[in-house]
Protein backbone atom coordinates (compact mmCIF):
# COMPACT_ATOMS: atom_id res chain seq x y z
CA UNK A 1 0.00 0.00 0.00
CA UNK A 2 1.24 3.51 -0.49
CA UNK A 3 0.66 6.35 1.52
CA UNK A 4 -0.53 8.41 -1.75
CA UNK A 5 -4.90 8.91 -1.23
CA UNK A 6 -5.05 9.11 -4.69
CA UNK A 7 -3.17 5.79 -5.88
CA UNK A 8 -4.76 3.76 -2.75
CA UNK A 9 -8.50 4.81 -4.31
CA UNK A 10 -6.89 4.44 -8.23
CA UNK A 11 -6.03 0.86 -7.00
CA UNK A 12 -9.24 -0.17 -5.24
CA UNK A 13 -11.46 1.49 -8.50
CA UNK A 14 -9.00 -1.20 -10.49
CA UNK A 15 -9.26 -4.37 -8.66
CA UNK A 16 -13.10 -3.76 -8.19
CA UNK A 17 -13.22 -3.34 -12.15
CA UNK A 18 -10.48 -6.16 -12.48
CA UNK A 19 -12.59 -8.53 -9.41
CA UNK A 20 -15.97 -7.87 -11.06
CA UNK A 21 -14.53 -8.45 -14.27
CA UNK A 22 -13.18 -12.02 -13.28
CA UNK A 23 -16.11 -13.24 -11.84
CA UNK A 24 -18.05 -11.94 -14.48
CA UNK A 25 -15.58 -13.83 -17.79
CA UNK A 26 -16.11 -16.64 -15.64
CA UNK A 27 -19.81 -16.90 -15.78
CA UNK A 28 -20.20 -15.82 -19.11
CA UNK A 29 -17.35 -18.33 -20.36
CA UNK A 30 -18.89 -21.16 -18.34
CA UNK A 31 -22.45 -20.27 -20.01
CA UNK A 32 -20.79 -19.80 -23.68
CA UNK A 33 -18.27 -22.57 -22.90
CA UNK A 34 -16.20 -20.46 -24.86
CA UNK A 35 -12.87 -20.72 -22.53
CA UNK A 36 -11.66 -23.74 -21.35
CA UNK A 37 -12.84 -24.71 -17.55
CA UNK A 38 -8.85 -23.49 -15.98
CA UNK A 39 -9.58 -20.10 -17.01
CA UNK A 40 -13.18 -20.34 -15.76
CA UNK A 41 -11.79 -21.46 -12.68
CA UNK A 42 -8.64 -19.04 -12.15
CA UNK A 43 -11.29 -16.05 -13.36
CA UNK A 44 -13.87 -17.24 -10.41
CA UNK A 45 -10.52 -17.61 -7.83
CA UNK A 46 -8.99 -14.21 -8.54
CA UNK A 47 -12.70 -12.57 -8.00
CA UNK A 48 -13.13 -14.40 -5.11
CA UNK A 49 -9.69 -13.50 -3.94
CA UNK A 50 -10.48 -9.80 -4.52
CA UNK A 51 -13.81 -9.90 -2.80
CA UNK A 52 -12.25 -11.55 0.26
CA UNK A 53 -9.12 -8.42 0.40
CA UNK A 54 -11.72 -6.20 0.17
CA UNK A 55 -14.00 -7.71 2.75
CA UNK A 56 -10.74 -8.06 5.41
CA UNK A 57 -9.67 -4.12 4.36
CA UNK A 58 -13.33 -2.92 5.02
CA UNK A 59 -13.17 -0.30 8.36
CA UNK A 60 -16.00 -2.70 10.28
CA UNK A 61 -14.17 -5.65 9.83
CA UNK A 62 -10.85 -4.27 11.03
CA UNK A 63 -12.85 -2.26 13.90
CA UNK A 64 -13.77 -5.31 14.80
CA UNK A 65 -10.61 -7.30 14.46
CA UNK A 66 -8.88 -4.17 16.85
CA UNK A 67 -11.04 -4.38 18.91
CA UNK A 68 -11.11 -8.34 19.53
CA UNK A 69 -7.11 -8.08 19.78
CA UNK A 70 -7.67 -5.49 22.45
CA UNK A 71 -10.11 -7.56 24.31
CA UNK A 72 -7.47 -10.34 24.16
CA UNK A 73 -4.74 -8.23 25.35
CA UNK A 74 -6.82 -6.96 28.33
CA UNK A 75 -7.64 -10.51 29.23
CA UNK A 76 -4.12 -11.42 29.43
CA UNK A 77 -3.38 -8.18 31.27
CA UNK A 78 -5.77 -9.28 34.28
CA UNK A 79 -4.82 -12.74 34.42
CA UNK A 80 -0.68 -10.85 35.09
CA UNK A 81 -2.01 -8.95 37.57
CA UNK A 82 -3.96 -11.91 39.14
CA UNK A 83 -0.39 -14.00 38.84
CA UNK A 84 1.79 -11.22 40.09
CA UNK A 85 -0.73 -10.63 43.34
CA UNK A 86 -0.22 -14.18 44.53
CA UNK A 87 3.80 -14.14 43.76
CA UNK A 88 3.97 -10.68 46.09
CA UNK A 89 1.61 -13.01 48.51
CA UNK A 90 3.67 -16.25 48.26
CA UNK A 91 7.20 -13.59 48.71
CA UNK A 92 5.56 -12.00 51.76
CA UNK A 93 4.46 -15.42 53.30
CA UNK A 94 8.20 -16.40 52.66
CA UNK A 95 9.37 -13.27 54.23
CA UNK A 96 7.27 -13.95 57.14
CA UNK A 97 7.68 -17.49 58.05
CA UNK A 98 11.91 -16.83 57.65
CA UNK A 99 11.19 -14.36 60.43
CA UNK A 100 8.99 -16.41 62.42
CA UNK A 101 11.64 -19.09 62.49
CA UNK A 102 14.30 -16.45 63.05
CA UNK A 103 12.54 -15.69 65.90
CA UNK A 104 11.66 -19.33 67.14
CA UNK A 105 15.75 -20.00 67.06
CA UNK A 106 16.14 -16.95 69.46
CA UNK A 107 13.53 -17.71 71.82
CA UNK A 108 14.96 -21.47 71.98
CA UNK A 109 18.12 -20.46 72.87
CA UNK A 110 17.32 -17.99 75.06
CA UNK A 111 15.00 -21.03 77.16
CA UNK A 112 18.75 -22.82 76.75
CA UNK A 113 20.50 -20.56 78.38
CA UNK A 114 17.30 -20.01 80.94
CA UNK A 115 17.63 -23.83 81.97
CA UNK A 116 21.08 -23.72 82.16
CA UNK A 117 21.49 -21.31 84.44
CA UNK A 118 18.64 -22.43 86.80
CA UNK A 119 20.23 -25.71 86.53
CA UNK A 120 23.62 -23.64 87.77
CA UNK A 121 21.43 -21.86 90.40
CA UNK A 122 20.12 -25.19 91.64
CA UNK A 123 23.11 -26.76 91.64
CA UNK A 124 24.67 -23.78 93.49
CA UNK A 125 22.06 -23.69 96.27
CA UNK A 126 22.47 -27.09 96.75
CA UNK A 127 26.10 -27.15 97.13
CA UNK A 128 25.60 -24.50 99.88
CA UNK A 129 22.71 -25.94 101.52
Amino acid sequence: MSDHPGFSAIGNHVGDILGSGAVLLSILSKLLGFLGDGITYAGALAGLTWFCIQIWRSREIQHWWHNRQEVKRAKKLVRLRAREKVLVAKIEALAKVRAARVEARDLVEQARVDAALTAVHETASEIKG
